[in-house]
């Protein structure tokens, strides 16, 4: 008897030798034993924002929580995971998912650095990003009481080059104007050469804005 390593799997397949003239030859072969690579595709990541803003348009105040979303992928997703958040190089948490707020960054000029450190084992993966925080008050301009019944923003809605805004970026300046500013009125406008219908940038910006309980659209 002969025996082989098959290609499709680790052990032996018995086959039926060719005799040969007045000599049987007998061989073996020890079989060959392979293992999968353990290593884990361990890929870093996350987003942020605040409860209402995607924070894509207008960066944060230093009052805003914002809330760290872990994002990480890992195969298999069987693997446990180890979770660090450093916020400037200080270790700030070890959970999942993270959130806090922050020191204004315009009187230094330096963003903050948030990084994320995610490890299995001796296998580790790390992102970061760099976060501008605009001060909750600025000194120089108190709160005032403004004596009128409407105050609103003069909003553009879409150029004749193509341009318009989205609706998530229509959706955060409404609510900054709102709740931020106080308004509660906005003057919409495109530029002359636009036709209303019912796709039109001014159309959908209008009805977002009223869904928003701006009192007032112009």
């Amino acid at each position: 008897m002969q025996c082989r390593i098959d290609s499709a799997f680790v052990g032996y397949e018995l086959t039926k030798p060719k005799p040969e003239p007045a000599l049987i030859r007998q061989t073996s072969t020890a079989p060959v034993i392979t293992s999968q690579s353990l290593t884990p595709e361990l890929v870093a990541a996350f987003s942020y924002r605040t409860a209402n803003r995607t924070l894509q348009y207008v960066v944060p105040n230093s009052a805003e929580e914002i809330e760290f979303t872990n994002e990480t992928s890992v195969s298999p997703s069987s693997v446990p995971l180890n979770y660090g958040w450093s916020l400037d190089g200080r270790t700030v948490g070890n959970t999942r998912d993270y959130s806090c707020t922050v020191s204004e960054t315009k009187t230094s000029g330096l963003p903050h650095q948030v990084n994320l450190a995610v490890s299995s084992g001796p296998w580790t993966s790390s992102t970061e990003a760099s976060i501008d925080v605009d001060p909750q008050t600025i000194p120089e301009y108190p709160s005032k009481e403004l004596r009128t019944p409407i105050k609103g923003v003069n909003y553009s809605a879409a150029r004749l080059d193509g341009w318009h805004t989205a609706e998530d970026e229509t959706r955060e300046c409404m609510w900054l104007t709102k709740n931020e500013l106080g308004c509660n009125a906005a003057y919409l406008g495109v530029e002359t050469g636009w036709y209303l219908w019912a796709g039109c940038p001014l159309v959908s910006a209008g009805s977002l804005i009223c869904k928003l309980s701006v009192q007032e659209t112009f």
